[in-house]
C-alpha cells in the first residue's frame, strides 16, 4: 500500500509531495524494536487508528474503539498529555512513552516498559 505525503510552501503556492509504501514504514518500526532502541513503536492516526506498530498484528485496529487495552490506555494518555512524554501504568507494567508528532495528527510513540527499573 502507498501513502501520498504533500505540504504547501511558504510560498502558499508551490506544493512538495512524495509517495511512500507503508511497508517501508512497518519495516522501519520493527526495526527499531528488533535494534533494542525501545520495547514498542507505535505511528497512530489522530482518530486512534494504528498506521505502523512494532507488533504487526496491531496495525490497522482502532485504539479508540478498544477499552480496557494497552494502545486505549497509552491513546487515552496521548490526547491528554501536554508534554512530549508521558506515563502510563497498565497491568501492572510501568510504561514511559515518547511522542513525536509527524504529521498532522499522526504521532510516533516509543514506548518503554520501565517496570524492571523501578
Amino acid at each position: 500500500m502507498m501513502i501520498s505525503l504533500s505540504k504547501m510552501l511558504g510560498d502558499k503556492e508551490s506544493v512538495v509531495a512524495m509517495d511512500t509504501s507503508l511497508n517501508q514504514i512497518q519495516m522501519i518500526t520493527e526495526d527499531s524494536v528488533i535494534s533494542n532502541d525501545t520495547d514498542m513503536e507505535i505511528i497512530i492516526g489522530e482518530n486512534g487508528m494504528v498506521i505502523a506498530h512494532s507488533d504487526a498484528s496491531e496495525v490497522g485496529k482502532n485504539y479508540s474503539d478498544e477499552k480496557g487495552t494497552l494502545g486505549s490506555a497509552i491513546l487515552n494518555k496521548l490526547k491528554t498529555s501536554d508534554n512530549d512524554y508521558f506515563e502510563v501504568y497498565y497491568k501492572n507494567n510501568h510504561y514511559i512513552i515518547y511522542s513525536a508528532e509527524i504529521l498532522d495528527g499522526w504521532y510516533c510513540l516509543s514506548v518503554v516498559d520501565a517496570t524492571d527499573v523501578w
